[in-house]
């Protein structure tokens, strides 16, 4: 499998809604969450970023403070990058000026992507509350990119 872009950012996902929200808890044992599909999102943001790195033997030191001079690093070298996704939302085009797009920039645009794709999410029965730990983005056979998140 080829490398994810920035599979070495280890973040959570924040999202916030503006009405009263319900957690439907279909499997507690398992801690699922989701929100009924009847609810709008009203804010979503980067809850906590670090930088992994894998190839740390020292467990402890594995995760590093996110900075500015990583945030303002080349992580992907075109002028343009489309993110699409396994949901109904239609995919997106990002252009940049540079020719290339930050790691700042890219967490952007996923967070920008999310406020359009994230209500049409579906987990058992309402929008997906619980996939929100960030893997990394993947490369799909027509080019696009796909968000790849964890629970």
């Amino acid at each position: 499998m080829a490398k994810r872009l920035l599979a070495n950012i280890s973040a959570t996902l924040n999202i916030s809604f503006s009405s009263p929200t319900s957690v439907n808890n279909m499997a507690p044992s398992m801690l699922i969450s989701v929100v009924n599909q009847d609810v709008c999102i009203d804010k979503i943001s980067w809850d906590k970023i670090e930088i992994y790195n894998d190839d740390e033997d020292d467990v402890s030191l594995r995760f590093t403070p996110f900075t500015q001079e990583f945030s303002d690093s080349i992580a992907f070298s075109n002028s343009s990058i489309t993110i699409s996704s396994i949901n109904n939302t239609p995919p997106k085009t990002y252009t940049s000026s540079n020719k290339y797009f930050t790691v700042g920039d890219l967490l952007n645009i996923i967070i920008d992507y999310e406020y359009l794709d994230r209500p049409n999410s579906e987990w058992f029965g309402g929008i997906d509350v619980h996939h929100i730990y960030f893997e990394g983005l993947g490369k799909q056979p027509d080019g696009t990119y796909q968000i790849y998140w964890g629970s």
